[in-house]
């Protein structure tokens, strides 16, 4: 290896293709200045899933810069003394264009860029409010906002609830039909969702969509009880009666609250559908590879509530797992 320690480069990436990353039966790495560095990737926040996290790890030896692509990246210190450097990019980013923080080691010293190739410690950035920054940062970099479900029309464009100044998301009353009202978000790119103050779960992120439909009870409940991603390929969320703030991904549009119970998990689906009380249901089955040479399937609802009365493998029942 180089005396000059290794070329971390964040544009690599586990589907990088052959010639930039290659792997073995300890994981995926790529080679520079005479030595390898290991690279894995997980998901953030977990179980949410909406940003991924890239973490490029030397073996044996020191890291002496940090490039993107053949473009090398400026402001950060001696490198020397860190032992890995991590790159969060958001899950709608395909291409790993658009960084959005970089971590130096496993404690708190983060770094942003105005999209210059340098970049500047904010050291504002902690575990507690992480999250909050790549909100903050993705709503800039990728123009992906956050929807409020409680708003309901009012003639006002909202702003963006993730602080970044960028974005009034217009908000209509679209139709009222039954027992139902429905409001339009008008947005292209969505990294969350929001009811007044409080989080909601099992809402993915979504990149090109044309409109978010909230349903209301026409009877004055005071939450929602249907969402619709208005997509190519139109998607449906019924709320969890496991949880207030949260979501299920299903494949019809019932609006009916569903309370997902006593459900048989097979871990060999990685479609993640499901058949349940007369619904297909849709849980997140996200791939994380993980270093030494094994992968992670974590199925989930993304933050919502379940319970499983039985695991399996395809047809092999798993047993010594306790029912949850």
């Amino acid at each position: 290896m180089s005396k000059e320690g290794v070329i971390v480069d964040i544009s690599k990436h586990s589907g990088s293709g052959v010639g930039q990353i290659q792997s073995d039966d300890k994981g995926y790495y790529y080679e520079s200045n005479g030595g390898r560095v290991n690279l894995t990737d997980d998901w953030y926040p977990d179980p949410e899933g909406t940003y991924r996290k890239l973490t490029h790890t030397p073996k044996g030896g020191k890291i002496g810069s940090i490039n993107k692509g053949g473009t090398p990246q400026e402001g950060f210190p001696d490198l020397t003394g860190y032992t890995s450097v991590s790159v969060y990019y958001w899950s709608g980013d395909n291409s790993f264009s658009n960084p959005l923080l970089i971590q130096l080691g496993i404690g708190n010293e983060y770094y942003t860029t105005n999209g210059r190739d340098s970049w500047d410690n904010d050291n504002q950035i902690s575990t507690t409010n992480l999250k909050d920054k790549l909100n903050e940062q993705n709503c800039k970099k990728n123009k992906a906002h956050i929807v409020d479900l409680s708003k309901q029309g009012s003639g006002t464009p909202y702003e963006c609830p993730s602080g970044c100044n960028r974005a009034n998301i217009h908000v209509y009353k679209s139709d009222s039909s039954g027992d139902t009202i429905t409001y339009g978000h008008t947005i292209t790119s969505v990294s969350g969702f929001k009811d007044g103050n409080t989080w909601q779960l099992g809402l993915p992120s979504i990149k090109g969509v044309n409109l978010i439909k909230v349903y209301w009870k026409a009877s004055g409940e005071t939450n929602p009880i249907f969402i619709l991603y208005q997509t190519s390929r139109q998607r449906y969320f019924r709320r969890n009666a496991g949880g207030g703030n949260s979501w299920i991904e299903v494949t019809t549009s019932s609006k009916e609250t569903l309370r997902i119970h006593n459900l048989a998990l097979d871990l060999s689906n990685t479609d993640g559908t499901y058949s349940f009380g007369g619904a297909n249901i849709k849980m997140a089955v996200l791939l994380s590879h993980i270093g030494d040479g094994c992968r992670k399937f974590e199925h989930s609802l993304r933050g919502g509530l379940f319970t499983v009365n039985g695991v399996s493998h395809g047809i092999t029942k798993l047993v010594d797992i306790l029912e949850c």
